[in-house]
């Protein structure tokens, strides 16, 4: 008896184990992402999301659609159709017949070289693959690639996540700056069965036709890597600074404060290595992000 009730707990613990770290779908219909475009034009949020088969060249698609309110309201259809293949490789097509791009590949291994995104000069390699569990209960594999920063000669980073896509601009796009690319579309959030797992706070979650709420080049921040010390200096002189907040690459925000009240460092010695957020707000309503690289 005792033999059976040891098997029977062995087999329910396999069960709920496979299921924690079952692979994720970035084609949940479930999931919504709350994006900002900071390019030409006022600044404003839109939310995405996947839904509804579609059949192109024998494949199966999702089409994307996209929301422009807060409430999401109205959905609009969008110009990309997109596929999951069972290897976890992501794919878009468009909707005038332009070829398929690869834009997510989720099974590549630790310290390959994505080919499809390297070009001379800019080796984007995989450095670390590691199975991350976020607030919504779900374990999720999380890449990090480095790439080099062609303007300094160090290393960059970003991150692919199972069911976000990529922590800068989203699901639809492969990186976020990578060497020489810029990019007008930022993640801010995403959501799975409305509530939110990844993000930074929700008061910022969707900005709704507020010219320049983002400034983008309000702060600067330095040594970046940092084992230890971090220095801020923020370039929008004629704003006062009202808070500053550091958050971790799941949007939960770092129990750190600049010493003193002084808003120009801060010492995040005892955080582990790893991506970080940092947030300046100013009183205006206006913020201004940057993102850290911890070393050990």
């Amino acid at each position: 008896m005792k033999k059976t009730f040891t098997l029977c707990a062995l087999a329910l613990f396999l069960l709920s184990t496979s299921s924690i770290f079952a692979q994720v779908s970035i084609l949940n219909e479930d999931l919504r992402w709350n994006m900002i475009f900071s390019g030409w034009g006022p600044t404003h949020s839109f939310t995405i999301k996947f839904e509804g088969d579609t059949l192109l060249n024998n494949l199966t698609y999702k089409k994307v659609y996209y929301s422009y309110d807060s409430l999401n309201v109205e959905w609009v259809r969008g110009e990309h159709f997109i596929r999951e293949d069972d290897q976890q490789r992501v794919y878009t097509q468009s909707i005038y017949g332009d070829d398929e791009q690869l834009v997510f590949d989720f099974s590549v291994s630790l310290g390959e070289t994505i080919e499809w995104l390297s070009f001379e000069g800019c080796p984007v390699v995989v450095t670390d693959i590691e199975q991350v569990l976020y607030p919504d209960g779900v374990s999720r594999k999380t890449i990090t690639l480095s790439y080099p920063d062609i303007f300094s000669g160090g290393q960059l980073t970003t991150q692919w996540i199972e069911g976000v896509g990529n922590i800068e601009v989203g699901p639809l796009f492969s990186a976020g700056p990578i060497c020489t690319t810029d990019w007008e579309v930022w993640l801010l959030c995403a959501y799975n069965q409305g509530e939110i797992f990844y993000g930074l706070d929700t008061p910022s979650c969707f900005v709704v036709d507020v010219d320049d709420l983002l400034i983008k080049e309000g702060v600067n921040v330095y040594p970046n890597p940092t084992n230890g010390m971090l220095r801020i200096d923020v370039q929008a002189s004629s704003l006062n600074v009202e808070q500053i907040s550091l958050y971790n690459s799941i949007g939960q925000r770092m129990p750190v404060l600049p010493p003193d009240g002084q808003f120009d460092e801060l010492d995040i010695t005892a955080l582990p290595q790893g991506i970080y957020y940092l947030k300046v707000f100013f009183d205006n309503g206006q913020f201004s992000m940057a993102k850290v690289l911890k070393t050990d």
